[in-house]
């Protein structure tokens, strides 16, 4: 028996329906509703692929426990320790950190380096869940690595300049083409900045 993301799913739907309303009525736009949605669904993904599953199953966590030992699990020597990361690895947590440079803009007024602080933030804060997870079993269930750390900030300063590249084009688009009002309100907005 375990539980997944899924077991969890309504839940989620619910927390951020409620986010969703709570936000409508103290008068953001659609536009910004959307982004926070789509960004809530983006953490909600990271939570599914670096959390879960949670296995409870006594059977299964006392065959985990005897394969694989807390120490084991740990990593805090970057690139050249003994868990180097795979090519999956190492293109996964590049990838899992883009979507948050990217999207962080379009869901708070956080630029430059508070992005990239933040992103370090949830880098950090994936690995620290996974450790507390790991603790509670008493074995190593995930991978604390610290390349995991380095390779999703990579990510996430990716994502920004990325953000920032089509802000930049956005706005040169944009002053040429004359436009003063567009439908896209929130999304005009974040990239005029």
């Amino acid at each position: 028996m375990s539980i997944d993301i899924w077991n969890v799913s309504p839940l989620i739907v619910i927390g951020l329906a409620v986010l969703l309303v709570y936000l409508r009525r103290r008068g953001r736009s659609p536009g910004y509703l959307a982004c926070v949605a789509l960004f809530g669904i983006y953490l909600v993904l990271v939570a599914h692929w670096t959390i879960f599953p949670l296995i409870l199953d006594e059977a299964t966590l006392a065959a985990l426990a005897r394969e694989r030992s807390l120490a084991d699990a740990v990593e805090l020597l970057p690139i050249v320790g003994g868990l180097a990361p795979t090519r999956y690895e190492l293109v996964g947590n590049i990838l899992l950190g883009v979507p948050f440079g990217f999207g962080l803009p379009f869901v708070s007024s956080r630029r430059g380096w508070d992005v990239l602080i933040d992103g370090l933030v949830f880098a950090v804060a994936i690995e620290i869940i996974q450790l507390l997870i790991d603790l509670a079993y008493g074995f190593g269930y995930r991978v604390i690595d610290v390349n995991d750390i380095i390779l999703v900030w990579l990510g996430v300063l990716g994502g920004y300049i990325a953000f920032r590249v089509l802000s930049a084009a956005y706005r040169r688009a944009v002053r040429t083409a004359g436009i003063d009002e567009v439908a896209w309100g929130h999304a005009h907005e974040v990239l005029m900045q």
